[in-house]
């Protein structure tokens, strides 16, 4: 079954999905045709390439892999602001106490 994705031509956003086109499409809009139905879960539509592309992996989460670290710190539910201002006041606290030594 052929599948369409209907897009903004001005900027590439995609306006629709589907297996039926209207009668009549609006001008500002154009028409990708699709051999099969792309998987959302595995594909985004990218405005520059007018086409479904991989979605990218996520960057790691440098901040929760440093405090997950320390078993002893249970950070399953801070938010990411909170692990910023944690992470934040402890180089603060490293900084003083090796600034006090010398």
């Amino acid at each position: 079954m052929t599948w369409y994705a209907v897009y903004q031509k001005a900027d590439g956003k995609l306006c629709s999905l589907g297996t039926v086109l209207g009668d009549s499409l609006p001008m500002e809009v154009s028409v990708r045709e699709l051999p099969e139905r792309p998987d959302l879960d595995k594909v985004v539509w990218d405005t520059s390439k007018l086409d479904f592309v991989p979605i990218p992996p996520q960057p790691p989460d440098l901040v929760r892999d440093a405090v997950e670290r320390f078993p002893d710190l249970d950070a399953s539910a801070l938010t990411q602001a909170q692990l910023i201002a944690l992470m934040v006041n402890a180089l603060k606290f490293l900084v003083k106490r090796e600034l006090n030594r010398g």
